[in-house]
C-alpha cells in the first residue's frame, strides 16, 4: 500500500517512515505543510495518508484531510497529540491515532488499516489505538 506521511517534525516523520518500510508499505513522500501534502497527494494518489493536525504552516491538517478525501486521493488517518481538538467526524478522515503511539501499537494500527482498505477486515476489528470517525463513509 502506498502511504503519504504529513508531519512537520522530521524525526517523527523519519521514525514513521522506517516503521512503514519495515511493514512493507511504500512511502510516496513526506510533507511538512499543506501545500506539499496536497501536491504529493495529487501527484502520487496514495491509498493512505497519515496526517498530523498541526504542521509547519499552522493547524492545516483539517484542510488537507478535506482536500485529500474530497478529491479521493487517499484515505486519511490523523496521527496527532491533539485528538481532542478534532470533531467526531474528523473532518472526513477515516480515523485518528493519538500520539505518542510507537512500536507494536502503531504496527497493529497500520496492519489493520492495510487489511481494512483491502477489504479483509471490518471496522470492529480496529485496534484500541485507532479511533474511527463517527460518520465514516469509507
Amino acid at each position: 500500500m502506498r502511504v503519504l506521511i504529513v508531519e512537520d517534525e522530521a524525526l517523527v516523520a523519519l521514525e514513521l517512515e522506517e516503521l512503514l518500510l519495515d511493514e512493507s508499505f511504500e512511502v510516496v513522500g513526506s510533507a511538512a505543510n499543506a501545500a506539499q501534502a496536497i501536491d504529493l497527494g495529487r501527484r502520487h494518489r496514495p491509498g493512505l495518508a497519515l496526517l498530523d493536525l498541526n504542521l509547519a504552516d499552522g493547524q492545516t491538517g483539517p484542510r488537507i484531510a478535506k482536500t485529500l478525501v474530497h478529491e479521493r486521493l487517499a484515505t486519511v488517518v490523523f496521527v496527532t497529540g491533539q485528538a481532542n481538538l478534532l470533531p467526531s467526524d474528523l473532518h472526513g478522515a477515516f480515523g485518528v491515532i493519538e500520539k505518542p503511539c510507537v512500536g507494536r501499537a502503531m504496527v497493529e494500527a497500520l496492519r489493520f488499516l492495510s487489511s481494512y482498505l483491502c477489504g479483509k477486515a471490518t471496522k470492529t476489528a480496529a485496534p484500541p489505538v485507532l479511533r474511527i470517525a463517527s460518520s465514516t463513509q469509507q
